[in-house]
C-alpha cells in the first residue's frame, strides 16, 4: 500500500480515489501524518511531513537538517544547501512512474515484488548532468567529486523515507 492511500485511511472523512494523478494526497492533513508517525526518528518524521502532508514548515526544518548533514559529509558553505536542495527536489518530485514511489508493485492480489523499474529505490534517478547543474558545477567535476558522496547523503533520506513507510504500516496494522 502507498503511503498516501494508508494515510487516507487515518481520516475517516477523506476518500481515497484510485486513478487520480495524486491520489489522496489532497484530503491528507498535516496531523493525520504526524499522528502516524509518532515515535519516528526526526529526519523521517521530516520526510513523512514533507512527503506525504506537503508540511512545508517541515520541509524548512528539514532543509536545515539536510544542510547540516551535507556539512557533516564535508560539502560546504553554498554547496551544501545546493546539495541539500537536490536531495530534496530529487526525493519529492522524481518518484518512479511504475510504482509512484512505493517501491514495490502489485503482482497478485497477496503479493508485491521490487518495482522493476526503480529496482525498489521508490525514484528515478536525476542525472548526473542535471544533479551537476542544478549545484552549478561541471559534469566532469560532479563526477570525480562528489558523484559517491551525494549519492550516500540521497541514500540517507531514502533511507528515512524507507522507515516512514514501514512506521506507518505497523501502526496501521497494513501489509499491502
Amino acid at each position: 500500500m502507498r503511503p498516501d492511500k494508508a494515510f487516507a485511511k487515518l481520516n475517516a472523512g477523506t476518500t481515497y480515489r484510485e486513478g487520480r494523478s495524486s491520489p489522496g494526497v489532497d484530503s491528507i492533513r498535516w496531523q493525520d501524518v504526524a499522528g502516524a508517525c509518532q515515535g519516528l526518528d526526526e529526519i523521517a518524521w521530516l520526510v513523512a511531513l514533507y512527503l506525504w502532508a506537503n508540511d512545508q514548515m517541515a520541509g524548512s526544518r528539514l532543509l536545515v537538517q539536510a544542510e547540516a548533514m551535507a556539512r557533516g559529509l564535508g560539502f560546504e558553505g553554498e554547496t551544501a544547501r545546493k546539495m541539500a536542495c537536490v536531495a530534496m527536489i530529487e526525493m519529492k518530485d522524481l518518484a518512479c512512474a511504475l510504482c509512484r514511489g512505493a517501491g514495490e508493485v502489485q503482482v497478485s492480489e497477496h503479493r508485491r515484488e521490487v518495482c522493476p523499474a526503480c529496482q525498489g529505490h521508490a525514484r528515478r534517478a536525476m542525472s548526473e548532468h542535471k544533479r551537476a547543474r542544478w549545484v552549478g558545477i561541471p559534469r566532469s567535476t560532479w563526477r570525480a567529486n562528489y558523484a559517491g558522496t551525494y549519492e550516500d547523503f540521497l541514500g540517507q533520506f531514502v533511507a528515512a523515507k524507507h522507515r516512514a513507510v514501514n512506521h506507518v504500516h505497523a501502526r496501521l496494522g497494513t501489509d499491502d
